[in-house]
């Protein structure tokens, strides 16, 4: 899987923190600090953004960390610890 080109898609519908992972898994999860609004009357976020994904990229799980608790997973230069972001927040 190329995370890189998943989380690309991603960002197109979320402005914010994103990280998508789903190592030994057959879908991937997502971690955002930004609310993802339940199904409700409009259109689904994850859905429109499943529909522009390949079938065994799709994402089935979202994780939400408000943006305070991102602070120990950044580099001085502010990329993100993937794996300990990954390992811990769940």
């Amino acid at each position: 899987m190329n995370v890189d080109a998943v989380e690309a898609v991603v960002k197109k519908h979320i402005k914010g923190m994103v990280v998508v992972f789903g190592e030994n898994k057959d879908y991937n999860e997502l971690i955002t600090d930004q609310m993802i609004p339940p199904r409700g009357g409009g259109p689904y976020l994850l859905d429109e953004i499943n529909q522009e994904l390949e079938s065994y990229l799709k994402i089935k799980q979202v994780h939400y960390l408000p943006t305070e608790r991102w602070a120990p997973y950044l580099t001085p230069k502010m990329s993100i610890k993937r794996k300990a972001l990954v390992l811990n927040s769940l």
